[in-house]
């Protein structure tokens, strides 16, 4: 009698059995250490099968991995299992594969870390729902990853950048021939990086205390404005110093729509009608007068000058007709 060839479904259970089989057999750490490194990441991939009942064996199997990886000296195999993540579009399979990358990627060495931070950010964007965890995977490797300032950066160099970066940090002006223009373009630079600077200590204030984004942090409600404020306090101090009281004015009208947010997430529903109209109108007020004073004044461009015309705006040297430059 002729035999009947096992199902697909058949051939998959088989396979992981055998598995399981040399798990089980598996005598010490160094040996369970082997095996997982080679059939894990390939075992976790049968969850995404079509049948059930393989399924279901996999977590049965992977119940009895989590029981015996509890000891700290059983290394996992990360690399394979972040590769692994990266190329599966099954929810499930990616969602096992963080789970054992969340455990093994605190026995890691640094190097291993180091290694392993360029892998985990290549794609990062397509992380879909697993978005947080990778980013906490993220700053778990970033605490190994170290930036050899000496060596790619001049000493002299670091030495000029941390001395300017002391004198505006108090709003401090250096002379013209000391590089007042330095001073400027860095001031200027930190008040472009002051909502960057806010948002990243919240993402790091969230994943400290464990909490959304719906309960207001209390630290969020002082240091946050501060991170906001202390760039624009910086040029507003460098304008007045430099006897340009306009200039000034257009930083100070960052802090009214600054405090009208931060005071709007900490007052209940009865003043946040009001507030938020205060803070609609402070907005638009600080980009209306930014907006003016940067294309008027600081681009030196006529669009918004009763000057912008372009009639005589010819000269005529011999037989050339060259346009005028206007400043």
């Amino acid at each position: 009698m002729a035999t009947t060839a096992p199902s697909p479904e058949q051939k998959e259970l088989t396979l992981i059995g055998k598995v399981e089989m040399r798990i089980a057999l598996a005598d010490s750490d160094s040996k369970l250490e082997t095996i997982l490194k080679t059939y894990l990441a390939p075992l976790l991939l049968k969850l995404g099968s079509e049948h059930v009942s393989v399924r279901n064996k996999v977590v049965q199997v992977c119940q009895h991995v989590g029981t015996r990886t509890k000891p700290q000296s059983i290394q996992l195999p990360i690399a394979a299992l972040v590769k692994q993540f990266k190329e599966q579009e099954s929810s499930l399979v990616r969602h096992f594969d963080l789970l054992y990358i969340q455990q093994g990627v605190g026995r890691l060495s640094p190097k291993e870390k180091a290694d392993l931070l360029p892998v985990v950010v290549t794609g990062i964007s397509k992380s879909g729902n697993h978005g947080p965890q990778i980013f906490n995977l993220l700053l778990r490797l970033l605490e190994s990853f170290v930036i050899p300032l000496r060596g790619i950066w001049p000493t002299n160099g670091r030495t000029r950048f941390l001395a300017t970066l002391r004198r505006i940090s108090i709003g401090g002006l250096a002379k013209t021939e000391d590089g007042k223009f330095g001073d400027v373009l860095l001031a200027d630079a930190l008040t472009s990086y002051a909502r960057p600077l806010s948002e990243l200590y919240i993402a790091f204030a969230m994943m400290w205390s464990r909490q959304s984004t719906a309960k207001v942090d209390r630290s969020s409600t002082i240091l946050v404005p501060i991170l906001l404020a202390v760039p624009f306090a910086i040029r507003f101090r460098q304008c007045i110093i430099d006897r340009q009281p306009a200039n000034a004015l257009k930083y100070a009208t960052a802090f009214p729509s600054i405090a009208f947010s931060t005071l709007m997430r900490m007052e209940s529903e009865r003043w946040h009608a009001l507030l938020s109209n205060l803070w609609l109108l402070a907005a638009l007020t600080n980009a209306l007068y930014s907006f003016y004073w940067d294309v008027a004044r600081d681009w030196d461009l006529t669009m918004l000058s009763s000057q912008r015309s372009s009639h005589d705006c010819t000269s005529t040297t011999g037989l050339l007709t060259t346009p005028c430059l206007t400043h």
